[in-house]
């Protein structure tokens, strides 16, 4: 075995097991210290033998001692031979010394030192005196903290970082460290210079050809290139840099090749892989994509609602928000819903004037006379802000004439905004034709809200437009508002074709639900009942129109209590929660003289009804009856405060009709 094979712990070549260039670093740090707790111990027994020296020279009368010292000086001369000293320090190290050779030497260079001190006593205390970190009672003295026990006569200082750092750098050499970087420098520098350079070109070429892909695609489509469109639209969404704009492209291509049913499973199954921040912005432009779509129907129409109310309900910019809340509100307003279109479009209300007048014209619709005049001074101050805005655009469109037009109708200024809409210069006839059209329609929103309704006249005006979309909502509203007033010659010819459209089962269900809420509001429950069976056989699952179709069959004669509660029941299993269905129950079990059930669960909804005047008055009989008369009265106090309303059943007692109670 070479040399190199016995000390190179660090070498590649050789097959000892568990060694490695770290091991190797922490054995050289251990042996290090070792070293230094044996230099230790050479310290202290040169201290000892210096002492017994320095008694000797100075103290020339105790030469009698001298045979003592030499006996002492013979006896370290003797361990120091012997290499007691050095066993002594080998105890406090690991028992294999694997180092470098090189400290081999230096122990048997100390110790040929020690032998010559020891040899001259003259020559050692000339040493003392002369070196200049021998001095004495300096730090560097003997025995000092920092002297180094090869006294820089020969042995290497072992203790210094720089040694250390040498024999480090001389291991790795031997480990062949430097020579492999050295190799593996030319690849690394092609790798940085080439390849690297090589793959970045790479991608920065394909997101260019990409993005050019993607701008070629909307001409394609607007050319009618159904077939470079197709591919081109293929190739970009196979990529990993498509966005939401290539999937409607792919979508309006496929529409372009005649495929509608597979454009729209396309956009249906795009859905699944939307990423969290595009979600509503992909479920505004679907719906704005089924809102084109010819031959638009109601399904479709509840498929818009659908993705508008999913779209609202992701992360949206402010402008793409405003314009999801427009559509849907105006597509509910169009059902008659106007109470729920308000408070879709009431949160943006401040965002422009177009959308606070929308908004004020759905209040104005809603609201009772007495605050008419409050809405009149909002839509003046709309109107001065609008036409500041008219004032300073180039051109007015019809986003800007029909907000103008709104806010004149609601200040009851019909004739100023046929005028206004006749003297518009840039207006072609068939535009001012279709404008006038427009506010014969808002006309009769309006004559709604006169009081009293002028039926005959509005009627008058509403049988063409009614006649051409019998289903329109608007229509609707105002056809059983006349149909569900009280009967007189005015409202005669309204009754009559309403009630032929409803026996006629042309009718939608929402023109129906439309007549049960007019009869409703005009408490007009000779109407009411037959609605809503009519509603209630046609879509079962209507929960609304069954609750309140038991309503109207336990509050006014004929009372059928016994329907009423199989039918409210049956809501309850869907809605168990729902405190208003829970008291209906309530309120009919108490009319059937079940009062102990009907406590039960009237007491569970007075918390969030505190103001209900039917509750009050049910659990007031119901107290009275049992004979608490101190909560009976309480109840009997909180009705005074309270409105009766509308819908309250015709008779209050809980015993009329409903037999002795229980």
């Amino acid at each position: 075995m070479n040399r190199r094979d016995e000390d190179d712990d660090f070498s590649w070549d050789q097959a000892k097991s568990g060694s490695s260039f770290f091991q190797g670093i922490k054995s050289s740090l251990q042996r290090w210290q070792f070293e230094r707790k044996r230099a230790s111990a050479e310290r202290k027994a040169m201290d000892s033998f210096l002492k017994e020296q320095k008694a000797k020279t100075v103290d020339p009368e105790r030469q009698s001692s001298s045979v003592s010292n030499n006996r002492n000086s013979t006896g370290f001369e003797s361990s120091a031979a012997d290499g007691r000293f050095v066993k002594q320090g080998e105890q406090f190290g690991p028992q294999k010394l694997s180092f470098l050779q090189k400290l081999k030497q230096d122990r048997e260079l100390r110790r040929e030192i020690l032998a010559e001190r020891r040899s001259s006593d003259a020559a050692l205390d000339t040493r003392s005196v002369a070196a200049p970190n021998r001095v004495s009672k300096s730090e560097f003295g003997v025995g000092g903290d920092r002297q180094a026990y090869g006294d820089n006569l020969g042995g290497p200082p072992v203790n210094s970082v720089k040694s250390i750092l040498k024999a480090l750098v001389q291991k790795l050499v031997k480990a062949r460290i430097p020579q492999w970087a050295m190799a593996t420098l030319p690849a690394i520098v092609i790798f940085n210079w080439a390849i690297i350079p090589g793959v970045t070109n790479s991608e920065d070429r394909y997101a260019a050809t990409t993005s050019k892909l993607q701008t070629k695609v909307p001409a394609f489509v607007e050319a009618g290139q159904w077939k470079e469109a197709e591919l081109t639209a293929h190739r970009i969404l196979g990529s990993n840099l498509s966005k939401i704009d290539d999937v409607f492209a792919y979508y309006e291509t496929l529409n372009g090749m005649k495929e509608p049913i597979k454009a729209w499973n396309f956009l249906v199954s795009q859905e699944e892989t939307l990423k969290e921040l595009d979600r509503g912005n992909y479920f505004f432009r679907f719906a704005e994509k089924i809102l084109n779509m010819q031959n638009l129907n109601p399904t479709l129409i509840n498929q818009a609602v659908a993705k508008l109310t999913e779209a609202l309900k992701n992360p949206l910019a402010l402008a793409t928000e405003v314009k999801a809340r427009q559509l849907l509100s105006r597509i509910i307003a169009s059902r008659g819903d106007l109470q729920t279109a308000y408070k879709i479009l009431e949160p943006v209300q401040s965002q422009n004037v177009v959308i606070a007048s929308e908004v004020l014209w759905l209040k104005w619709n809603l609201s009772e006379s007495n605050v008419i005049l409050d809405i009149q001074g909002n839509a003046r101050r709309l109107l001065d802000e609008l036409d500041r805005q008219i004032a300073k655009s180039e051109s007015i469109d019809d986003t800007m004439i029909g907000c103008r037009s709104r806010l004149l109708m609601m200040m009851d200024q019909e004739p100023a905004l046929r005028g206004w809409i006749a003297a518009l210069p840039k207006l072609s006839n068939e535009e001012k034709v279709k404008w006038s059209k427009e506010i014969d329609q808002l006309s009769l929103a309006a004559e709604i809200k006169r009081k009293p309704i002028r039926e005959d006249y509005v009627w008058q005006k509403l049988l063409p437009l009614i006649e051409l979309d019998a289903n329109n909502m608007l229509w609707g509203r105002i056809a059983t508002t006349l149909w569900a007033a009280p009967k007189s010659d005015k409202n005669a010819e309204a009754f009559q074709w309403v009630q032929k459209h409803i026996e006629s089962g042309k009718a939608s269900a929402d023109f129906m639900r439309q007549a049960s809420m007019s009869a409703h509001v005009q408490a007009r429950w000779d109407l009411a009942r037959p609605i809503y069976r009519k509603i209630v056989e046609q879509n079962p699952d209507d929960m609304a129109s069954t609750n309140n179709l038991a309503g109207v069959l336990y509050k006014f004669p004929p009372y059928e209590y016994e329907e009423a509660l199989k039918l409210i029941d049956k809501v309850v299993a869907k809605m168990p929660d729902n405190l208003g269905i829970l008291e209906t129950k309530g309120q009919i079990l108490a009319r059937m003289g079940r009062l102990d059930e009907s406590k039960v669960i009237l007491e569970k909804c007075l918390p969030l009804l505190p103001n209900e005047w039917n509750l009050h008055n049910t659990l007031a009989q119901i107290y009275e009856i049992e004979g608490q008369k101190s909560r009976a009265q309480a109840h009997r106090d909180r009705l005074t405060s309270l409105r009766k309303p509308s819908n309250a059943p015709l008779v209050e007692s809980i015993r009329d009709g409903a037999g002795s109670a229980k």
